[in-house]
């Protein structure tokens, strides 16, 4: 699929779609500058709530290697840093691409 490109994609979607064409998929920046505010104030303020949630708790992650705290009211969240006897790694999908271990 990745090497055919849009091609690939516009099939894979056409079942939810007909008619799809490659110029679907582009997003015009100018022209659509505003819509999704105008549009759906609700989605960029979730969008925005998220970011910060993800930024402070990034931020939180920089200095320690043990620490705790509440992203919002209610929901705590931290890490713990600790080694390890043994792990173990689950990887659905045998068409993924993983990078290999060095030698």
């Amino acid at each position: 699929m990745r090497e055919r490109g849009d091609a690939a994609n516009i099939e894979e979607h056409a079942r939810f779609k007909a008619g799809l064409r490659a110029e679907d998929f582009r997003v015009n920046a100018g022209g659509n500058r505003g819509r999704l505010r105008r549009d759906r104030p609700s989605v960029v303020d979730a969008l925005r709530f998220a970011a910060a949630n993800i930024r402070k708790f990034h931020e939180a992650q920089r200095s320690q290697d043990t620490w705790e705290m509440e992203v919002v009211p209610g929901v705590r969240a931290g890490r713990i840093t600790r080694p390890l006897d043994a792990v173990g790694c689950y990887a659905p999908g045998a068409r993924a691409f993983y990078p290999r271990p060095c030698s």
